[in-house]
């Protein structure tokens, strides 16, 4: 599930208004909401991994073909797990984003650039409803404070992922999730009820997908030893081990790039990768996963705007 945008980008680009030769132009401003970008891309790229694969199971493709295919199917899936990340985080900081600029100006929304473009008498909703305004100005003051002093808000600290890493660094740079954290926090008066317990199989999904994406990133290859006769593997480094294991338990493939069993010094060995992994199954995980945790959140904060846009 994907937002719809194309009717809003058809009356936002086809609009007769042109703000550049209006006769008494007024001060406008705009930003850009990335995470309606990346919740489509995600979507956008697991649909074209699981098309590849289904053209893949009814053709005899060769060799040329079937490579193309090959990297073309695996950009996708990567594609979508980078995406599916960064609309997380793009949510979160925007969200924050949001309460910041209200209270620096409480009329700023009326001066934004898409409004102008509508009719006068155009119906929006505020990202930011239902939030009182004790919440918003929460929200505001500690996205723009160098450091967070754990002292001033109790019980925040044991909800957080990296507790120590985040007791150094302003909420900006904090690990996507504790961000998620810290805002439900905030916009509850400390209730600690509304937060994510970190065993909630949607934070849990949220977690691998983050480590996933990370581990792509961020990639340092590993040596991998094989065992023929237990036909398993182990990375010298825990890393990859513990992510193929994820993977796996989640039953994911790529069709194109199956397990394979090969011959080494006589013995059978069973070979996987993420390669062999990371399919249009993974890819649609990642684009659906992300949309549940950020449903999830939205009700739990709540904030109307999100629910309607990404809660089916």
């Amino acid at each position: 599930m994907a937002p719809d945008f194309a009717r809003f980008h058809s009356k936002l680009f086809n609009s007769n208004i042109n703000l550049f030769t209006m006769s008494n132009p007024v001060p406008t401003k705009s930003w850009q909401r990335l995470s309606f970008e990346h919740v489509a891309s995600a979507r956008f790229f697991s649909d074209n991994a699981l098309e590849i694969e289904h053209k893949s199971a009814h053709a005899f493709l060769q060799r040329p073909q079937y490579l193309d295919l090959r990297f073309h199917h695996h950009g996708y899936v990567i594609g979508a797990i980078f995406a599916a990340v960064a609309f997380l985080d793009a949510t979160i900081n925007e969200l924050f984003l949001e309460a910041d600029k209200y209270e620096r100006d409480k009329n700023l929304h009326q001066k934004d650039l898409v409004r102008q473009l509508f009719p006068s008498d155009t119906p929006f909703q505020d990202p930011l409803t239902p939030l009182t305004q004790d919440a918003i100005k929460r929200l505001a003051e500690v996205w723009n404070r160098i450091k967070i002093k754990f002292s001033e808000y109790p019980g925040l600290h044991e909800t957080l992922v990296y507790p120590h890493t985040e007791n150094n660094n302003p909420a900006r740079k904090w690990f996507v999730l504790d961000k998620y954290q810290l805002a439900l926090y905030l916009a509850n008066k400390e209730d600690c009820s509304k937060i994510f317990d970190t065993t909630n199989p949607l934070w849990v999904e949220a977690d691998v997908l983050i480590k996933l994406r990370h581990y792509l990133m961020h990639y340092s290859p590993e040596w991998i030893a094989f065992e023929p006769r237990s036909e398993s593997y182990e990375a010298q480094k825990e890393t990859t081990a513990s992510l193929v294991n994820e993977l796996r338990k989640r039953n994911f493939k790529n069709p194109l790039i199956p397990e394979g069993t090969v011959k080494i010094a006589g013995n059978s060995v069973v070979v996987t990768g993420f390669s062999s992994l990371l399919g249009a199954n993974c890819a649609d995980w990642a684009a659906t996963q992300s949309l549940k945790f950020v449903c999830e959140f939205a009700k739990r904060m709540p904030v109307e705007q999100y629910e309607k846009m990404y809660c089916p």
